[in-house]
């Protein structure tokens, strides 16, 4: 989590931070049996928020991101959940496949109609 993580998140959101916190509590425990699985699954993850935080700095300053892009299913604390402890099951799907859909369907060019 990055700091000012709750207040950004809002008051909705915090039922997701203890969610967060059982997941690292889980990896922790659980990297020792595969590191490299453990690494693997931290590099998507990376590369999710890697892209979240991209397309977000492509717009020009002051513009407000688009609405998807705030959506619960750009998360990468989801993601994480999703790939190291699926069986606390996260509020929503989220994968960083997911992630990757949700900004290219919330950054993609509009034509305009008319």
């Amino acid at each position: 989590m990055h700091p000012r993580f709750v207040s950004e998140a809002g008051r909705a959101r915090l039922p997701d931070l203890h969610r967060y916190l059982q997941a690292m509590r889980v990896r922790l425990d659980r990297a020792p049996e595969d590191p490299q699985r453990d690494r693997v699954r931290q590099s998507q993850v990376e590369g999710a928020a890697d892209e979240v935080a991209d397309a977000l700095a492509s717009l020009p300053a002051g513009r407000t991101p688009p609405e998807a892009a705030r959506e619960p299913a750009v998360d990468a604390g989801g993601a994480r959940v999703s790939l190291f402890a699926p069986a606390l099951r996260t509020a929503y799907p989220v994968s960083p496949q997911r992630i990757h859909k949700a900004i290219v369907a919330a950054f993609a060019p509009r034509v305009p109609t008319g």
